[in-house]
């Protein structure tokens, strides 16, 4: 598993900012054990594609520039379609509003990309998603890697990985370097000493574990015209910004009354330092223990995890300027 460094880390790691509620896991895992999540089928009518082959397309550049849905300045704005879907929902409905029920080619993402106008266009709803450049570059990567390696088709990434999510995976992050692998940590040489720790840098790898992900979901509900990954067990956390507020909220996680009060004033935590970096690695242990005390795997879990931080409105999400999620 690719977030395995990181599981190995954090138990090395002596924690400043954040700490893992082990009562709180398993009270947890035993709720999940009582009444199992289910596996959503992502279909959502004028969201996604009804057809399967036009949804594998989408997906595959969805996941590319899946990151970063509110902006870092005041008032703090979620990205916002007329049709009033907001965040990452806002998202896929934006690649729906142009491309429908079709199937997405490299070229049609490379004619969007070609000029920031021209991307900004794509996007353009109630207002504009942060972090625009780093969108258009993503897209422009995962479409031309498609168009010259992958016969112009993002299903043949499936093909090649012989239907396995770690092969999969680790196509993802070789050949789609900016897109879907530079969810990358470089530790300093004080946190890796003090945590007697030598592995180093740490990919959490959210948006190469996402595709896989929202795959299976809807191959599990297809009748057979998707086949399945399988191994989906190999499928690791989808470490974003909604899940921590959730494992807040119920104790699986705890913060410091000086970390808590940086997210409720609104504060920027930089991408790879210490605070940032503990929420997004206890976040991944904590998902690696559910796994483990529950026997489910990320198709079903990742989407609760996300729904139910989604419900949690007396607390913000921390605020980190970064592609990584």
């Amino acid at each position: 598993m690719p977030t395995g460094k990181i599981l190995r880390f954090w138990e090395k790691h002596k924690s400043s900012h954040v700490f893992v509620g082990s009562l709180a896991i398993s009270r947890l895992a035993e709720d999940l054990k009582k009444c199992p999540p289910t596996v959503p089928d992502w279909r959502i009518p004028e969201v996604l594609p009804e057809s399967d082959e036009a949804f594998v397309s989408h997906i595959f550049y969805i996941c590319a520039v899946d990151f970063a849905f509110t902006h870092f300045e005041p008032p703090y704005e979620k990205y916002q379609l007329e049709s009033g879907h907001s965040g990452s929902e806002a998202l896929v409905a934006a690649f729906y509003r142009k491309f429908g029920e079709r199937p997405i080619s490299a070229d049609m993402i490379l004619k969007i990309t070609d000029s920031p106008v021209k991307t900004e266009a794509f996007f353009q709803g109630l207002n504009l998603p942060p972090l625009m450049e780093e969108r258009r570059l993503n897209l422009q990567e995962s479409a031309s890697v498609v168009k010259n390696c992958f016969g112009n088709n993002p299903a043949n990434l499936l093909e090649h990985s012989k239907y396995s999510a770690d092969r999969l995976i680790s196509l993802l992050l070789t050949y789609f370097y900016r897109s879907f692998g530079s969810d990358c940590y470089s530790l300093s040489p004080e946190i890796m000493n003090a945590a007697n720790f030598y592995e180093n840098p740490l990919f959490a790898n959210k948006r190469a574990q996402l595709f896989p992900l929202i795959y299976q979901g809807r191959a599990l509900h297809s009748q057979n015209r998707l086949p399945l990954l399988r191994d989906e067990k190999n499928i690791g956390p989808v470490a974003d910004y909604q899940i921590p507020k959730f494992f807040r909220n119920i104790g699986v996680l705890r913060y410091t009354q000086e970390l808590d009060d940086k997210i409720a004033n609104r504060k920027i935590l930089p991408f790879g330092g210490e605070e940032e970096m503990e929420i997004r690695f206890a976040t991944i242990y904590a998902i690696i223990q559910l796994q483990q005390l529950t026997g489910l795997t990320m198709p079903a879990l990742d989407f609760f995890f996300w729904s139910e931080g989604q419900k949690v409105k007396s607390r913000y999400h921390h605020l980190c300027p970064t592609t990584a999620y």
